[in-house]
């Protein structure tokens, strides 16, 4: 991704552009084309997990286009259907995503406990697999989120929240719950 965000807390990321022009988007390179990752691995040591690794981080204003994705979790989850969400408090308000084409949806988490998406425009965002194809992709052991006041337009979806069988590895069934 443009960045790459682990063990971090207190952040905002405002008013500014994401022009993703060039990056190849498509296929399974997509992942790497995101705007903002939000890890819980260490990126020189693979096997080194960070929980729970990001809280309290904020994207508002942001105009996001042409890449792969805008904001997204790439999480290694322990096989522990017990264990804590990774990603805490995330908001992403009055946001623009156009043209994201990619493996990725505009927004799409999972391991996070308390997000909120609200007041952003999703305009013609495609995905690779169109069966697939959403604005906001709360999956996979997300807790307390919210979507609101969102303007969706070239969807096949617009949003979707599932459970994740084995995260990580081992047979954790990982529910989505709370979710509006």
């Amino acid at each position: 991704g443009m960045f790459r965000i682990e063990k971090c807390e207190g952040l905002t990321f405002r008013d500014f552009e994401m022009d993703g022009s060039g990056i190849v988007s498509n296929g399974t390179v997509a992942n790497r084309s995101r705007g903002f990752v939000l890890s819980n691995i260490d990126v020189n040591n693979k096997t080194t997990e960070y929980t729970p690794t990001n809280k309290r981080i904020t994207f508002r204003n942001i105009y996001a286009h042409d890449m792969g994705g805008f904001v997204g979790t790439t999480t290694r989850a322990t096989a522990t259907s017990g264990a804590p969400p990774f990603h805490e408090q995330l908001r992403v308000e009055d946001c623009l995503c156009e043209d994201i084409i990619g493996q990725d949806h505009p927004v799409g988490v999972n391991y996070v406990k308390g997000i909120v998406v609200e007041g952003c425009r999703f305009l013609n965002d495609t995905s690779v697999t169109p069966m697939d194809n959403m604005a906001i992709d709360f999956s996979a052991d997300t807790h307390q989120a919210i979507a609101r006041n969102n303007y969706i337009r070239g969807f096949m979806f617009g949003m979707k929240c599932e459970t994740h069988t084995g995260g990580g590895g081992g047979d954790a069934v990982r529910d989505s719950m709370r979710v509006l």
